[in-house]
């Protein structure tokens, strides 16, 4: 059941968006892998934007082109855990905890080949550069970044909306 309270909320949220010049997303989330901040079925609210104001190197929630992917397009929505320049050896950088071999030499995408962002799902095991999920995040992959999650679905007559994958959202 949607409150009243999320529902001025996203009246808010789309207003001021709208009138300062942003666009506002609609996803709705259908994975597990940012639990238990996001959990499956949940919608959430993204500004459509890769500018830098909105994204910390560390932190932010966003929203982003999975570069590996081909054919029809998909997003993942994961948290940002370090900003990698080209050529780094961002395994130095980051926690060891969610490195999948402790190695620059063995983790994937190190030496990072681009700059960008290293990336993990919250309830994932692994940065998403350690499993190969996807290189250093581009700041021109990026779809947006998350403002709020409402604990409810979009409604069925919703058309196109994108929705999350174990990986992200397609």
């Amino acid at each position: 059941m949607v409150s009243t309270k999320d529902i001025l909320f996203a009246v808010l949220v789309i207003s001021l968006g709208v009138s300062i010049g942003l666009s506002i997303g609609l996803y709705e989330v259908t994975s597990g892998s940012m639990a238990p901040e996001i959990e499956t079925g949940e919608t959430v609210f993204i500004f459509h934007s890769s500018h830098d104001t909105f994204i910390s190197d560390s932190g932010s929630i966003i929203v982003f082109k999975d570069s590996l992917q081909s054919g029809p397009e998909k997003y993942i929505l994961h948290r940002t855990v370090y900003y990698a320049e080209e050529g780094e050896n961002w395994v130095e950088e980051v926690p060891d905890n969610y490195l999948l071999t402790q190695s620059c030499e063995t983790e994937s995408f190190c030496p990072a080949p681009h700059s960008g962002y290293i990336t993990r799902g919250d309830a994932n095991e692994y940065y998403d550069q350690s499993t190969s999920i996807s290189p250093p995040v581009k700041k021109d992959d990026i779809i947006g970044v998350h403002i709020q999650t409402f604990e409810w679905s979009l409604p069925d007559w919703v058309q196109n909306t994108p929705k999350a994958t174990q990986n992200g959202m397609t």
